[in-house]
């Protein structure tokens, strides 16, 4: 139960769901959580003003090639500072 987010393991107890660790499935617990994560745009989250990326339509309107190492990079932070339940992320 300790690796679900705080307002979730709230919901569930609302609801009457069992918070055994049967309860929920953690794999897909952290999909969901960084599917939220690396859709939101950075400065559109009230809980920090770093979570989310930057507006990535900048790497994709030139002629030439992405940045993709600043994109990489921002990936990274991402995942590193705000899902502590990935140890060790890497994107290779």
């Amino acid at each position: 139960m300790a690796n679900e987010r705080l307002l979730k393991r709230l919901g569930m107890w609302q609801q009457g769901k069992k918070t055994g660790p049967d309860s929920f499935d953690l794999v897909d617990s952290i999909l969901f959580d960084l599917t939220k994560l690396l859709n939101s745009q950075r400065g559109n989250v009230l809980v920090d003003e770093e979570m989310g990326l930057s507006d990535l339509r900048s790497l994709f309107n030139g002629h030439g090639s992405p940045d993709l190492d600043a994109l990489e990079q921002q990936l990274l932070f991402q995942i590193t500072e705000f899902e502590p339940r990935i140890v060790s992320p890497s994107l290779t």
